[in-house]
């Protein structure tokens, strides 16, 4: 093996993921006989809580965007599906909503917990009936007493319609 194919190896490695980098390090340092030392730096600041940190946009990038982009304050209050301004998120978990303004970005900092998805967007017919967990998708979306219910089908949706108030007394905690 050259020092080339060693080269290329360990940038694999490091792409990888962690645990792979610090192995491909540790073979590395083996075959070139040299010594690694690694550390993990605490961070500056604690973490702020899910609902009051703004993204930077490199964090955006790696988060997924909420209700595909559309506002979800606009949704629950207008029962209107209107995209969001980049300008005005926040993440919120491992989400990033878009607002349509700052009345909806300050409404949502209020009470996030209205405006979140129900099952934080997963479908709660196949979790409920199936034990499963699979997300849900924004065109299979609807709200229902103030509440916005996403799903992974049609065929979820249409379940949901059968008996609305069974499913939506279905939480996380039902899940325990």
């Amino acid at each position: 093996m050259t020092k080339q194919d060693i080269k290329m190896f360990l940038l694999g490695g490091l792409s990888g993921g962690t645990l792979v980098g610090l192995i491909c390090l540790g073979i590395g340092a083996m075959l070139w006989n040299v010594s690694i030392t690694v550390s993990r730096q605490a961070p500056a600041s604690p973490p702020a809580s899910p609902a009051r940190a703004t993204p930077t946009p490199a964090e955006t990038e790696s988060l997924r965007y909420a209700l595909d982009g559309y506002c979800p304050v606009t949704l629950v209050e207008n029962a209107e599906w209107k995209m969001g301004d980049y300008q005005y998120r926040q993440r919120y978990g491992t989400q990033v909503f878009l607002f349509a303004g700052r009345e909806a970005q300050a409404s949502f900092l209020e009470d996030p917990t209205r405006y979140v998805p129900a099952l934080d967007g997963y479908d709660v017919v196949m979790a409920k009936d199936e034990g499963k967990t699979s997300r849900g998708k924004r065109k299979h979306g609807l709200t229902y007493h103030d509440r916005i219910y996403l799903f992974a089908s049609e065929k979820s949706l249409q379940q949901f319609n059968t008996d609305p108030d069974l499913y939506a007394g279905y939480s996380v905690e039902t899940l325990d």
